[in-house]
Order: structure tokens, then sequence, then C-alpha cells
């Protein structure tokens, strides 16, 4: 296969690091699926404030995907005082036109022809959406940031859950529906990735599509989130959130490193026979707690090229 469609599936800070590496490799068209679920920071002040779709993965997906290596220091870039202080220069931007144009996936549109793209980016729904998270005591935690910046020590989680259902976006369908490899990034499990899977249809059209599903699994696990988690415990939460689809592949780490205090290695255990793993040295050479993301890159690549 020369040409393949990849398609991403994300959010936060790990999704637009594998959009950076993944965009350096020939024959490859790509697409970004990114949640909208964001509650913290300037993404939930201006969510809740002017009703838009959180803007702040959409901002970083796009600037990820931009030929323009100069336009992350523009794009990216906060403002440090005024009414606007702490705000990105994108996710102004990306506010003002989606009040312009009446949407945000129009104002990504708009972008994207001055950013020239190598690839595009897709709201996973036209509508933002609440995150909940039940944890093992029983309690509720409401709100994506709130999840994902606990304010203690608080019980595991449960399970992840929308307040309320949301509609796969007619765009980020045909994305799903047309592509060769999806992947689901690293980063987040529960306010990254399950997110996405947790929009109605979305498990159905990846299963309806021809396509291969890639889980990408961390080095390492999120304090208060995936504690004393091995691989297969991200495959088992994963796999029961993207039913009646299911995994063909993960990558995850097969090295034994020193884990900074703040951080926990995965456990290794034994994955599913029925499924492809590629395991390796994936980790970054500054940052070991972290992926390498041009490594996973060319694992991905290696893997949509196979057949």
């Amino acid at each position: 296969m020369s040409h393949v469609n990849i398609t991403t599936i994300g959010g936060g800070s790990g999704q637009p690091a594998l959009l950076r590496a993944l965009k350096q490799f020939s024959g490859v068209e790509l697409s970004a699926i990114v949640t909208t679920m964001d509650s913290g920071g300037s993404s939930g002040v201006l969510r809740e404030e002017y009703g838009i779709l959180p803007p702040g993965d959409i901002r970083r997906c796009l600037s990820a995907l931009s030929s323009h290596t100069e336009l992350d220091a523009w794009w990216n870039f906060r403002l440090n005082d005024g009414l606007l202080a702490g705000h990105p220069v994108g996710n102004i931007v990306l506010t003002q036109l989606t009040k312009k144009f009446g949407s945000m996936e129009k104002a990504i549109a708009e972008l994207e022809k001055v950013f020239v793209m190598q690839g595009h980016v897709y709201p996973v729904s036209q509508e933002a959406g609440v995150l909940c998270a039940e944890l093992a005591d029983g309690s509720i935690v409401r709100g994506e940031h709130e999840i994902d910046v606990p304010a203690g020590v608080r019980a595991p989680i449960s399970r992840v859950f929308l307040e309320q259902p949301l509609t796969l976006a007619p765009a980020a369908r045909q994305a799903l529906e047309t592509s060769d490899v999806i992947v689901l990034s690293f980063g987040d499990v529960w306010t990254s990735v399950i997110p996405n899977l947790l929009v109605s249809d979305v498990p159905l059209a990846i299963a309806e599509s021809e396509a291969r599903v890639v889980l990408v699994c961390n080095r390492t696990t999120k304090k208060g989130e995936t504690d004393g988690w091995s691989y297969m415990d991200i495959v088992n939460h994963v796999s029961s959130c993207l039913a009646p689809a299911h995994l063909s592949a993960v990558i995850c780490d097969n090295q034994i490193f020193p884990v900074p205090s703040s951080h926990q290695a995965f456990t290794v255990s034994e994955l599913p026979t029925d499924l492809t793993v590629i395991s390796d040295d994936f980790g970054d050479r500054e940052h070991p707690e972290h992926l390498s993301a041009q490594s996973v890159a060319q694992a991905i690549v290696s893997y949509a090229h196979l057949r």
C-alpha cells in the first residue's frame, strides 16, 4: 500500500505531538478527530462565555498539521495582560471565526485554507459535552478538568460517561469511514481518548469502516487516573468503550527505565493473542517518562503499510 489514510482520535498534548511526527512521512493522508469535552483553562472560559466548542485541542491540532512551522510561535502565544490575559491567540481567533461563520467546523475550514494544512481537523461532535467520572466509592466527578486535575486524594475511577448524549459530526464520520488505519492516540486515557468513544455512533462508524484500529499505550501511568495499571488494563477499558469495533494492534513500550517519582511505569502484562503487539523502546531520550512521538509514528506508518 503506497498511500494510506490515517485518522487519529484523541485530545490534549499527545495527539498534536503524534500528528507533527506523522506528517513527516510521505504518502500519508492525515485526519485528526478531536474531543469536545475540555472544560478547563482558556477553553473552558471561552466555551462557557460564547457557547462554542472548546477551542484548545482544535488549536493544537491545527498548528501541528500546518506546513507553516513558524505558526506555533504566535498561534499558541498566551496573552499576558488585559481582559484576554491567559488566552492563547489561536483560541481567540477560533472563537471569533466561529461567531463570524456560524460554527467551529466552518471556522476550521477557513483556517485550513490559510495554514496550508497537511491534513484535516474535525471536532468529534458539533456540540460540547460534559464528561463525568464515577469513582470506586460511588461518588461522581463532573467536568473534564475536574477529572483531569483532582483537588486531592480520591477513589480510583471506575468509568467515565457523558452527562448528555452527543452525536458524531458528519465530517468526522466521513473521516472514519475513509480511513485505512485509526489510531487511538497516546495521552490521558480517561479524559482524551475514551471521551471520543462515548459519542453516539463513533464505535459503530469505526466498526463499519474497513480500518484497522491501533491503540498507543502511554509509557507511564497518570496519578489519580491510571495508578497501578498494566497495559492489559488500558486494553480492557478502551475495548469496552470501543465495542462493537475492536482493536487490531497495540503499541507499547518494553523497556525498564528510570521513572521520576511523580510517575509510575505501566506493568507489563500478557496481551490478547488476537492483537498485533508492536513492542519496542518508544521512550523519549530527554523525558523518559514520555513516549517519543517520532518512534511511535514510525511504528504506525510501518504497520499501516503491512497487509
